[in-house]
């Protein structure tokens, strides 16, 4: 949508306002103008992070401001109250909802509501507009809020609401934006409703949304309204409603649609937008196959053309676009994935090459493109795009094979499947798995399931009985995977959801325990130069003090990892452990003089910008968090991943002084190390990065893999991590550390010396004296030992 479309609304209440133009220098500044144009800005581009970030501080400039005039927003004049003070409040929510902050949207409502209430508005024959204006400005905040947390009914009446007070002339452009925003409401309530009657009912109601923005003004052909849409724009809602007529099963009326949206986009010259229009092309007849049984090779041939357009857009624009313009763009595309899985057994060849190309286009997110690259620079940095499944088996040793998990929807259920490649391969063999939810609804005892389990890390009970469980281990890995992997002794697998926060390499049938299991991002990683891993530096840091108030000056800080924990007021607590882990491991390696240790107030920020990228291998033993969100996309409205990477942290020094400061800058560095910010650094360097930290091998599940460090860190370049399923104990972590680079030293392999350490751990006994009483302590259940896997350790 333009950017005079955007501002209609907030335009057309300030030139209703008699005294407009009249600049607020006695309350606002220059600089609470400019920060909020800078933002929207930002926002105006998709550059969600960025936009974030200036709109907090032109918030919080302007509530210095009212301070400062020791007044309520309510007391401002009219123009000064629409604009800035309206226009920034309503811009935060606004941002906040594309990343899904519920928290922000809900505090900017509360305050809006209030000032609405109490302000008294001068007397003219345009207050009344301005106030119905104000208010469904307002209401549609609410509306997008309540999405956000999945309370549909009040969604639904706050947009509602919204509709009713936004119907005056000059505001199509808003009440398109409701409509959207409804038909995306019914639309994902359809996506999760089990009842195919309510189903039906939920896309209907989509449909009747969309064909009114349709039918509404700026869509008109005759060319009249001073704001009428662009033709690629009616063409993008069409496609909108031919995926809606699918769903309802009218395939010959959506594929008449889609045609005519694909041969406006092919004569445009937008290779962009036409791909996107073969992925719902081909989207409509997977459904149809689902509904009918009618398999169309069509559909195929759409995804084949998608993938080739779509890498041949990234060859050419990745390195030129912000890191919020690649994940925009993924992300809008990101059903492209999941959607061609369903093709499972008749076109393995071509979801083996989607698995790969997929995982590599999300390595490449966060990255940090010098503007000079050569064009050979370009093309080489950009290589990963391009590898295919002929090129892994190529590399594949002759007793090894390749799996690649996949997961995908089928008949309105999330399924599993594997991608099974070996040296002797003509293709990759595909093997469904089960549904997702026959292993997260697995019976584990009579009161909890898989589910259950995965959501409470700290019982250690549940864990145990979970990963002994004959039955699972078998769902897991089926009798016909067990075929398809055959005789190879070395297994290269790489995971996809739920299997992301399972230790699946670990719950073997008996068939399967003979092998070795390794764990990759992605089997891409095989057709790789090898690297043997380096032990000649090693950066240490842990026994961190959280309480420090020792200054670090950087202002590149990810404010919304910072504003993630400090609205649930997070205090951390000393590992007692780290600092003998610390000394421990100094002492395996006292030959290696440039080793170099961070501990209690120096582990910063900065301090880790500086010193990372010069060590071959780096340990952090520290406090991590992983926050979870259930934000998914649809076809509608894909959700934006913008926030994913500054969820999962690592906490350093200071981060409790930072989160206890309710007038925190959050663009200064905070003592909280986010994934998004390890994925901006350079770390080709790193071989090994060992995160003797709770849940650090977790994330945010999409369809596109797990959002996490460890994600954070192979953007960034680390070539292998260690890394924990769940809340670890505090002296397994030491120990298994401690063990691990025991093994280093004595000249085991990675993959030796961390599956050695395990088995040490597991067979290890302690004996604690406290208040004179003796305790022999063991770690042979797998909650301590089945908690650390490693990722890429080849």
């Amino acid at each position: 949508m333009s950017r005079l479309a955007s501002l209609s609304m907030l335009l057309i209440c300030l030139l209703a306002i008699p005294s407009f133009g009249q600049q607020q220098t006695d309350v606002f500044g220059d600089d609470t103008y400019d920060l909020y144009a800078e933002a929207f800005d930002l926002n105006d581009s998709r550059n969600y992070l960025e936009a974030y970030r200036q709109i907090l501080l032109a918030d919080k400039s302007v509530c210095d401001a009212l301070s400062k005039a020791g007044l309520e927003a309510s007391g401002l004049s009219d123009d000064s109250f629409v604009y800035p003070y309206w226009a920034v409040k309503k811009s935060k929510a606004e941002i906040a909802y594309m990343l899904g902050i519920h928290s922000d949207m809900e505090a900017v409502s509360r305050e809006l509501h209030t000032a609405l209430d109490r302000k008294v508005w001068q007397e003219s024959s345009e207050s009344s507009a301005i106030v119905e204006g104000l208010w469904a400005d307002l209401l549609k905040i609410d509306g997008d809020r309540f999405y956000l947390t999945e309370q549909f009914e009040q969604a639904e009446s706050a947009l509602n609401m919204s509709l009713d007070k936004a119907q005056f002339a000059g505001n199509e452009d808003f009440v398109w934006k409701v409509r959207g925003d409804l038909a995306q409401l019914f639309y994902k309530q359809a996506e999760l409703s089990p009842n195919t009657e309510l189903k039906n009912a939920l896309y209907r109601k989509a449909l009747a949304q969309i064909d009114s923005i349709l039918a509404g003004p700026l869509f008109s052909d005759d060319g009249s309204h001073m704001q009428m849409v662009s033709r690629a724009e009616k063409m993008d809602v069409l496609s909108w409603h031919a995926i809606c007529l699918a769903r309802l099963g009218l395939y010959s009326d959506a594929l008449a649609e889609i045609k005519s949206v694909l041969t406006f986009f092919k004569s445009s010259g937008d290779q962009r937008l036409y791909a996107e229009a073969l992925r719902k092309k081909a989207k409509i007849l997977m459904l149809q196959y689902d509904s009918t049984g009618y398999y169309n090779p069509e559909a195929a041939k759409c995804y084949k053309q998608y993938l080739a357009l779509s890498r041949k857009f990234i060859d050419q624009n990745f390195v030129h676009m912000s890191e919020s313009e690649r994940e925009q763009y993924w992300m809008a595309e990101q059903s492209f994935v999941t959607d061609c899985y369903r093709l499972e057994d008749k076109e393995p060849a071509l979801l083996y090459d989607v698995a790969l190309y997929s995982k590599a286009v999300l390595l490449q997110m966060g990255r940090t493109f010098k503007d000079d690259m050569s064009e050979r620079q370009r093309k080489a940095a950009l290589a990963s795009i391009r590898v295919t499944w002929q090129q892994v088996r190529n590399c594949l040793p002759d007793t090894a094979c390749a799996v690649e998990f996949i997961v995908y929807d089928k008949k309105g259920e999330t399924h599993i499947g594997a991608l099974v490649l070996s040296k002797q391969s003509s293709s990759p063999t595909f093997v469904e798995i089960a549904k997702k939810g026959d292993i997260t609804d697995f019976n584990i005892t009579s009161n909890s399931t898989v589910a259950d389990v995965l959501q409470n890390s700290l019982n250690a009970g549940m864990i145990d009985k979970l990963y002994v469980n004959a039955e699972l281990s078998s769902l897991i890995w089926p009798t016909t995977l067990s075929d398809a992997i055959g005789s190879a002794r070395d297994v290269y697998f790489a995971p996809d959801g739920i299997f992301h926060q399972l230790a699946i390499e670990y719950l073997l049938p008996e068939r399967l325990q003979d092998k070795n299991f390794y764990r990759l991002t992605t089997t891409r990683i095989l057709n790789e130069p090898k690297r043997q891993l380096s032990k000649d530096s090693m950066l240490l840091c842990g026994a961190v003090n959280y309480n420090s108030s020792v200054e670090d000056s950087g202002t590149d800080n990810d404010a919304l990892a910072y504003s993630l924990l400090a609205k649930d007021k997070v205090y951390w607590r000393s590992l007692p452990s780290s600092a003998v882990e610390i000394d421990s491991v100094r002492t395996v390696r006292h030959a290696y003089s440039q080793d170099h240790v961070l501990c209690a107030d120096s582990v910063t920020e900065q301090a880790l910008q500086n010193l990372l990228a010069k060590h071959r291998i780096v340990l952090f033993s520290t406090h991590g968090n992983f926050a979870d969100v259930n934000t998914v996309g649809t076809d509608i409205h894909p959700a934006t991943t913008d926030r994913q990477l500054s969820q999962s942290c690592l906490i350093l020094s200071g981060a409790n002084k930072s989160l206890g400061d309710s007038n925190f800058d959050a663009s200064q560095h905070d003592g909280i190390l986010s994934a998004r910010e390890l994925s901006k650094m350079d770390l080709s360097n790193v071989d090994l990065t060992i995160l003797s930290a709770c849940m650090s091998g977790l994330g945010y599940i999409t369809p596109d893999g797990v959002y996490g460090l460890q994600r954070g860190l192979k953007s960034a370049g680390v070539r292998a991590i260690v890394a924990t399923l769940w809340n670890v104990d505090d002296d397994a972590a030491s120990r298994m550390v401690i063990y691990l680079n025991k093994n280093l030293e004595a000249g085991m392999s990675l993959h030796q010396a961390f599956m050695e350490a395990r088995q040490t751990l597991q067979n290890e006994k302690i004996i604690n004296r406290r208040y004179g009483m003796r305790r022999i302590k063991s770690f042979d259940n797998p909650f301590y030992y089945n908690a650390f896997i490693l990722i890429d350790g080849i």
